[in-house]
């Protein structure tokens, strides 16, 4: 069987629609198949039954596959699609439109005589055809051979225009169909011999699964016979199941003489009936309710007959009533229970993938009848041919229920619940605090990630504390990356990102955390109202190369720059150390000593004053100190204005003529022309008066009334 390949089919849960999946088991019509034939497919004899009338019907045929014959086309772009006989627009079969009717649905049979194979065939609708409206239907479809499969889908192609669901399951198919105007839609399945026995409940207008979808109304269902080259058209109840089978009618009123017969017997010796619409129908009351997974409670449960109660998943829902059981009672008497309990996932003829329910659900209660007299549940195994359900108008007797699974956790939502606290933190990258947890009984508290909140409950975890026994906890430090059971491909965290506490109770016994080996089976949550207790926290990521980005050399820059060191050497600074009130006592012997050294010099004497040292100029060049040591420069310097016998006493010795003949930084004359007046103070002693042109004039007429010690008229008459 071929396996559904619609993304468009929508949740189908009308339980009304089940009766014809579920009543194959409860009317089969296994006497049409009595009068077998050693003939090929092509020339089998076929009938369809619809309530007391049947009506024997002769397949179409040509020498051209189910393909070619229905003849599906869409447009060029979809020209991959398997169930395309030849491009266009129709998106429709334009192989049988001799047999289509509008506003009409149709089913026959095909027989493609090149390989002698047989096709069971539904059109909807009528192609190109004015009076046709459209319209929807839902089909379902049970028996079908298992080695067949749908050879023509109309529509289903991968678009958003298509909208018609295909279910199909082993040897069921559920389909709704919806058609526009002037189009038709259907489908072909192959593999029908002499054994079929295939089952159809239809669902026309307001009962369809689409109806609104298309305007038109659905006005006939009809079966169709090649009869000696004529078309038979047989009308049939819109609503009432149909079913086609290899045989004749004649076959079928023998079978349902023998039908008459075991329901006399039945009555008169209280064995097994189908029909439970009796005086007393069976019942049955499933509550929500909460599981370990295991097992599910039925509140209350009545056979009429002998039998058992069923439980079925939601793929019942789909039409898959054998595949959705996946629990079943004990043989049960015919009777009323209570509390009934039903162990899931042990059916008598079904195999699972799992041992338990792991994640919440809708489930479905269903009695069935102990058609077999074996006391055996052989539903599954017959693939619903025997012990099939108990029915009340038609419909299967059935109540749902919706179950909540957990597991020793929810036990801990008793007076004292599970707590976390997870605060906004720094982290290394290696662990995390957790600054408060409660368990109630011993346990863990996880780090998950944040794909946690994508439903990744297993694959988030990061990290995980020791063994906690029951209590309260402070301060839980978590190493990250070190889980048991898990593999990181990092060892740290690298970025700054949202985690998640969450505290794990120990269900084990074994004080180790087992959540991520066992795929989240072990060592479960805490859970609180129905969901787990969880606390996040934004968590940055902080490393020494982030601390150490607060120590920058900045604080250093600033204390060692020139800037620092060079307002210290300006000639303001050395400006007012030349004040006549500096040079008055700097003339004695003993200022003269200190103020010739080489240490009294280094800052004084910066370029800037030792330019105008030679020529009474202050801003002469460095060329001028060399003048200035010369001795005809100290001779009349020192004579002529100082020379009194005290001073030159200390002055002329042979220690203070080496560095500077008698003071040369304290009583040059550039160091006493800027300091008489203020305006030579400034700092732009330099510029605007220095040249040689003013330094001529003011030297001379400063030298004689200032109290410069008479420098000012030696160093004229030397600079002349």
């Amino acid at each position: 069987m071929e396996p559904d390949s619609n993304g468009y089919r929508s949740s189908y849960r009308r339980l009304a629609t089940l009766v014809v999946v579920l009543s194959l088991a409860l009317v089969p019509l296994s006497g049409l198949g009595a009068a077998q034939q050693a003939s090929a497919a092509g020339n089998q004899s076929y009938v369809a039954v619809q309530g007391e009338e049947c009506t024997p019907i002769t397949a179409f045929s040509d020498n051209e596959s189910a393909i070619e014959y229905y003849d599906y086309r869409l447009p060029e772009n979809f020209s991959d699609n398997p169930y395309v006989n030849a491009t266009g627009t129709s998106f429709s079969s334009e192989g049988t439109t001799d047999l289509q009717a509008p506003n009409t649905s149709n089913v026959f049979l095909y027989t493609d005589t090149a390989n002698d194979s047989a096709y069971l065939v539904f059109v909807h609708g009528a192609v190109d055809n004015e009076s046709a409206d459209g319209g929807v239907a839902t089909f379902n479809v049970t028996g079908l051979p298992e080695d067949g499969n749908w050879t023509v889908r109309d529509d289903d192609y991968d678009a958003n225009t298509s909208t018609d669901n295909w279910t199909v399951t082993n040897t069921t198919s559920t389909v709704d169909w919806d058609w526009d105007e002037e189009a038709t839609d259907g489908g072909v399945y192959s593999g029908i011999d002499n054994d079929t026995n295939v089952t159809i409940e239809p669902a026309f207008n307001e009962d369809a699964e689409m109806y609104g979808s298309a305007d038109g109304v659905v006005e006939s269902w009809q079966v169709l016979s090649n009869d000696s080259d004529n078309v038979t058209r047989t009308d049939l109840e819109l609503n009432e199941t149909l079913q086609i089978s290899a045989g004749t009618c004649d076959d079928v009123d023998a079978d349902d003489t023998d039908t008459d017969t075991d329901d006399t017997d039945t009555d008169t010796d209280d064995t097994d009936d189908t029909d439970t619409d009796t005086d007393e129908p069976a019942t049955v009351n499933f509550e929500d309710q909460e599981s370990d997974g295991t097992t599910v409670t039925v509140d209350n449960v009545t056979v009429p007959e002998d039998g058992y109660v069923a439980i079925h998943n939601d793929s019942l829902l789909d039409g898959d009533a054998v595949g959705s059981v996946i629990g079943v009672s004990e043989y049960l008497e015919a009777g009323t229970y209570d509390n009934l309990t039903v162990e899931l996932f042990d059916v008598p003829g079904a195999e699972f993938d799992e041992s338990e329910l792991t994640e919440n659900g809708t489930l479905i209660a269903m009695p069935h009848e102990e058609t077999t007299g074996d006391e055996s549940y052989d539903f599954v195994s017959s693939n619903g041919t025997d012990d099939g359900p108990y029915t009340d108008g038609g419909e299967a007797v059935t109540d749902d229920a919706d179950i909540t699974v957990g597991n020793d956790t929810d036990e801990n939502e008793t007076d004292e619940t599970a707590a976390v606290t997870f605060d906004d933190q720094e982290t290394d990258g290696t662990s995390v605090t957790v600054q408060n947890v409660t368990v109630p009984e011993d346990g863990h508290v996880a780090i998950h990630n944040d794909t946690l909140l994508d439903g990744d409950a297993v694959g988030s975890v990061i990290g995980v504390s020791e063994y906690l026994e029951a209590g309260d906890y402070e301060d839980i430090e978590v190493e990250l990356f070190d889980v048991p059971g898990a593999e990181f491909d990092e060892s740290e965290l690298t970025e700054s990102a949202t985690l998640i506490a969450m505290p794990h109770e120990e269900t084990t016994d074994d004080e180790s955390y087992d959540f991520v080996s066992s795929n989240g089976t072990d060592d479960g949550p805490y859970t609180d109202g129905g969901e787990a207790v969880t606390d996040d926290a934004d968590v940055t990521v902080v490393n020494d190369t982030d601390e150490n980005e607060t120590e920058t050399p900045a604080d250093d820059t600033p204390t060692d720059t020139p800037e620092d060191d060079t307002p210290t050497d300006t000639p303001a600074d050395d400006t007012p150390t030349d004040t006549p009130a500096d040079d008055t006592p700097t003339d004695t012997p003993a200022d003269d000593t200190s103020t010739d050294t080489p240490a009294d010099d280094t800052p004084t004497d910066t370029p800037a004053d030792d330019t105008p040292v030679d020529d009474g100029t202050p801003t002469d060049t460095p060329a001028d100190d060399t003048p200035t040591d010369t001795p005809a420069d100290d001779t009349p310097a020192d004579d002529t204005p100082t020379d009194t016998p005290a001073d030159d006493t200390p002055t002329d010795t042979p220690a203070d003529d080496t560095p500077t003949d008698d003071g040369t930084p304290t009583d040059t004359p550039a160091d006493d022309t800027p300091t008489d007046t203020p305006a030579d103070d400034t700092p732009a002693d330099d510029t605007p008066t220095d040249t040689p042109a003013d330094d001529t004039p003011e030297d001379d007429d400063e030298a004689t009334p200032t109290d410069d010690g008479g420098t000012a008229s030696p160093a004229g008459t030397a600079g002349e």
